[in-house]
């Protein structure tokens, strides 16, 4: 089985050796010798450790190689590609934006330019030069103004959610805020009541949405979705929280799209952010637990046709 990414440093490269593995399952019956080849641009040396101990071969045209066969073991490594002056093109913060809501819609792809720049909260002409980009990667089928299809899911999730860690997510706006004594069930219930009382649209996202949805790592910081400055300081006295620049564990993020939060009445259960967003915040914050925690939720958030929220 050889795979070849042109663009690996854009890669999430957990999500591409589980689907590696699962492509060599869906393969005839193989050699229990039988290993993944990738070829890429480049291997990172980090990368590179994370294939090995998985049972990936690659080989990168800087020159790094790892091929362990019966018989043969070939492993450079060290070597970095030259540099150039070339700057990636396409991933911005629009373009971040623009994916975004088209992969939560994908028939939002298939429609106008200005229905699609609502929903991401840019200008039509962003629009243009993201679909134009996709088109350029292979992602987008483009046959004409209404007859775009989005063909590339899977590849594109990865490259998305890198450009959404890197290139996005550091510039939200947040208020960090610490509550004195609250478990995080206490907490969310604390702020069901405060925000729907100041008409505060919201959602959680990252740990708090996928414990919610798989059931699994419940932190102590609860992470929401909503516009920083309507959490103002008396809202932040009825939550009996003091803002902090350091350990909180009420985090307000500034909602990435428009319409990814709405109003809550009293009868509403608990707003959670669609799948992705939550998986998107987990890779973000990068540790063991969190990836661990992401990669529950590939599965709601792989198929076409799978949920978004």
């Amino acid at each position: 089985m050889v795979a070849f990414k042109n663009h690996l440093p854009q890669q999430d490269i957990q999500v591409l050796a589980n689907r590696l593995a699962q492509l060599i399952e869906t393969l005839p019956k193989l050699k229990a010798t039988t290993r993944a080849l990738l070829l890429a641009a480049y291997v990172p040396p980090k990368q590179a450790e994370f294939l090995r101990r998985r049972g990936i071969d690659y080989a990168d045209d800087a020159g790094n190689v790892h091929l362990d066969a019966p018989g043969v073991l070939i492993h450079v490594e060290g070597k970095r590609p030259d540099r150039t002056n070339t700057k990636p093109r396409g991933i911005t913060k629009g373009w971040v934006k623009v994916v975004l809501a088209g992969l939560l819609r994908p028939t939002l792809f298939e429609g106008p330019y200005h229905e699609l720049a609502a929903a991401a909260g840019v200008t039509a002409p962003t629009v243009m030069t993201c679909l134009r980009d996709l088109q350029r990667r292979g992602l987008l089928d483009a046959r004409g103004r209404h007859r775009r299809t989005l063909i590339g899911r899977r590849e594109l999730l990865p490259l998305w959610t890198h450009a959404y860690v890197n290139t996005l997510r550091p510039r939200l706006n947040e208020r960090r805020l610490r509550v004195q004594k609250a478990v995080p069930d206490d907490l969310l219930r604390r702020v069901q009541e405060v925000l729907k009382a100041h008409d505060i649209a919201w959602c959680t996202t990252g740990a708090t949405t996928a414990l919610a949805l798989t059931h699994y790592y419940q932190t102590d910081v609860t992470e929401i979705y909503a516009a920083p400055d309507a959490i103002t300081d008396a809202v932040a006295r009825e939550l009996k929280a003091q803002p902090t620049q350091g350990e909180a564990n009420l985090i307000v993020i500034e909602p990435p799209i428009p319409n990814l939060v709405r109003q809550t009445t009293q009868d509403d259960a608990v707003p959670t952010a669609p799948a992705l967003l939550a998986y998107a915040e987990l890779r973000y914050h990068g540790t063991g637990q969190a990836n661990d925690a992401a990669e529950l939720l590939l599965p709601l958030i792989e198929a076409p046709d799978a949920p978004t929220t």
